[in-house]
């Protein structure tokens, strides 16, 4: 490990920050509430656990069991996502993080934490840690989806434009700290970090980002997971080349095809057993010849598969456009 790469916490050291979280904030609501909602809130029986204690922060934290809480699936895919890189293509951002993000962003502001009988360093150490997951998966969606963070920029350029990471972010997902990331970004550094200024910020084209993060040991790259490759294409679509790829393979193998099964089956010369191999390592490029056929080899419907793969031309285009822009600008 190098001497910039952090250690990530664990699962289990995030679940059970987790419950020292949810346990503080239930600990307040009967100041709020009716005298021992908190139990319920915790779906806890008072008479079968508390043995003569009165109050739920009395309680040990492992007699809390979070496992039936919306929150903690959220969290659970959303340290697949942010740690592991792994992401469940039916998976919905905005469905999935809203109100775990509103909880969670909003704790720090809720005082009556601090009268919570908890031991509060424990459930500010717990905040703290899911707060860095949080993060964390949220950087790594702005990553993914080539936005980024809005930022402004002189007018005769544009104004507001979308695209860009901050050097926190990009200390998230290399997995380092910020002021290590802001050393990278010296131009006279080994392979340095590209990033820009306006007024007293520094930012990173996602473009840029992707390809300087690809580089670093800390930084895990994302896998889109779809173990049947069962997706509503109309609906998801693709996230990327190589989600387009991995799914391309997925439903192949799941039709027990070689690569020379389904291009016998195409039967277009500009789709040869090669070119599918490269398409499934994330190799993408546009045939819209190819692309009907190749939907109905593998078992979909032909144009929602063919449209789902323009789109993703569409947007692999953009990135590629916006990019330039940038570099010429850079340039300039």
């Amino acid at each position: 490990m190098s001497a910039t790469t952090k250690v990530q916490p664990t699962k289990d050291q995030m679940f059970n920050s987790l419950r020292h979280v949810l346990w503080a904030f239930a600990d307040t609501l009967n100041r709020i509430y009716l005298p021992g909602c908190e139990w319920a809130v915790l779906g806890l029986d008072k008479s079968a656990l508390a043995e003569g204690r009165d109050f739920v922060w009395e309680l040990e934290p492992d007699q809390i069991d979070i496992s039936k809480f919306a929150i903690t699936a959220v969290m659970n895919d959303l340290y697949e996502y942010g740690i592991n890189g792994r992401w469940d293509v039916n998976n919905d951002w905005i469905d999935l993080v809203t109100d775990t993000e509103a909880f969670l962003l909003g704790l720090p502001s809720f005082g009556l934490l601090e009268e919570s009988g908890v031991d509060r360093s424990a459930w500010a150490t717990g905040l703290d840690v899911c707060l860095h997951v949080l993060r964390s998966a949220t950087a790594r969606w702005m990553l993914d989806e080539g936005e980024g963070m809005p930022a402004f920029v002189p007018s005769s350029e544009g104004g507001l434009r979308v695209g860009f990471l901050t050097l926190g972010h990009i200390a998230l997902l290399a997995s380092m700290d910020e002021k290590s990331v802001r050393n990278a970004a010296n131009p006279k550094s080994k392979d340095p970090l590209k990033t820009f200024s306006h007024g007293s910020r520094t930012y990173v084209n996602t473009d840029d980002a992707k390809d300087w993060l690809s580089r670093r040991r800390g930084f895990l790259p994302t896998q889109y997971i779809d173990k049947l490759a069962e997706r509503d294409l109309a609906q998801v679509g693709f996230r990327s080349a190589s989600d387009f790829g991995s799914y391309v393979r997925t439903r192949r193998e799941k039709l027990g095809k070689s690569h020379a099964e389904i291009v016998a089956t195409v039967a277009d010369s500009a789709l040869t057993a090669s070119s599918l191999e490269s398409l499934e390592r994330g190799e993408f490029s546009l045939n819209q010849s190819v692309f009907f056929p190749l939907g109905a080899a593998l078992g979909l419907n032909a144009r929602d598969f063919a449209t789902a793969a323009f789109q993703l031309h569409q947007k692999l285009e953009r990135w590629a456009f916006e990019s330039e822009l940038q570099q010429m600008k850079a340039a300039s």
